[in-house]
C-alpha cells in the first residue's frame, strides 16, 4: 500500500479547476482493502472502500469536511488545513481519501497509515496542521 496524488488531481489544478482555498474538500476514511491508484478519477472510484459508516460510531459516510483550507511558501509550497476529527468515535481505518466536492468529487489525494488507526469511544484524527506535516508539499 502508498499514498499517493491522483492523476486527475494534477491535472485539475493545472487546469484551475481547483480552488485550494475555497473549495469543499472531504476527508474519507478507507479500509484495509483499498489501494491507491493515481488513474482513479472520482469518488465513486473508491467509494466501495470506505469504512462502512453503520458499523462505526461517529462516522458519516463520505467523511469529514476539512476546514481551515491555506496555501503557503515560496520555495517549497503547501497545501494545508486544520485537523480533521470523528469526536468521541469508534472507528477502524486504514487510508484516508481527500476528495474535492466542489469540483465533481474528483480524488485528490490517498494517504496510507501505515497500518490500522483505531479508537473506542474517544476522538480519531488526523493531524497536518503544521509546518512539517502539510497535506501536499512541492518543491
Amino acid at each position: 500500500m502508498s499514498s499517493g496524488i491522483y492523476n486527475r488531481f494534477k491535472q485539475d489544478c493545472l487546469s484551475g479547476l481547483v480552488d485550494l482555498t475555497g473549495d469543499t474538500i472531504m476527508c474519507a476514511l478507507m479500509k484495509v482493502s483499498h489501494a491507491f491508484s493515481a488513474d482513479h478519477n472520482v469518488w465513486s472510484d473508491v467509494s466501495a472502500n470506505e469504512i462502512d459508516p453503520s458499523g462505526f460510531v461517529g462516522y458519516v459516510s463520505g467523511g469529514a469536511t476539512v476546514d481551515g483550507l491555506s496555501v503557503y511558501g515560496t520555495t517549497t509550497a503547501k497545501w494545508n488545513a486544520g485537523d480533521v476529527s470523528w469526536p468521541l468515535s469508534t472507528i477502524i481505518s486504514y487510508h484516508a481519501v481527500l476528495y474535492n466536492a466542489s469540483n465533481s468529487n474528483s480524488l485528490m489525494c490517498s494517504l496510507d497509515f501505515g497500518g490500522a488507526k483505531s479508537t473506542e469511544a474517544e476522538d480519531f484524527k488526523i493531524r497536518w496542521d503544521n509546518d512539517v506535516n502539510a497535506i501536499i508539499t512541492l518543491t
